[in-house]
């Protein structure tokens, strides 16, 4: 047998291997569960009547489920969008009151209802962008928790 002959036939035979078998059909991705994480967005003094990019950069794959901002702000903010990489997190292009997000266990999502954003990738990032209702400089303060994957 020549020797281009043999190597196309080896071809054929790991060629074959690979489509009747399930080799690459069963190679699933690894994916494992950190547990619940806690991911704090930096504290930020915001002026009256502006609003602010609050950016994070998750170390993990990082699935947010719930997010949290103390009660004793909440009247002070509205959130005008929550960013996970370019996508918003918010139906609509309307502002939320910080309160929806109150730390407060009677709060209608607080402590409650689990949200399901989307999975924030590594070397993306979490933005929420705040706005301040208030007529002095208030420091706003939110917390993600959610679920970290390897």
């Amino acid at each position: 047998m020549s020797e281009s002959l043999k190597t196309q036939t080896d071809l054929t035979s790991v060629d074959r291997e690979v489509t009747d078998g399930d080799i690459l059909e069963d190679v699933k991705p690894i994916k494992s569960e950190k547990g619940n994480m806690v991911l704090a967005l930096p504290r930020t003094h915001v002026i009256p009547g502006t609003s602010v990019r609050i950016t994070v950069h998750p170390q993990w794959i990082f699935r947010p489920l719930h997010f949290f901002i103390p009660e004793a702000i909440t009247s002070s903010f509205e959130i005008t969008d929550i960013r996970i990489g370019h996508n918003s997190q918010l139906w609509s292009p309307t502002p939320v009151p910080a309160s929806v997000f109150s730390d407060n266990p009677k709060s209608p999502v607080g402590l409650s209802m689990q949200l399901k954003f989307d999975v924030c990738q590594i070397a993306m990032d979490i933005n929420v962008t705040v706005r301040n209702l208030s007529p002095m400089t208030v420091e706003f303060v939110g917390t993600f928790i959610g679920k970290g994957l390897l």
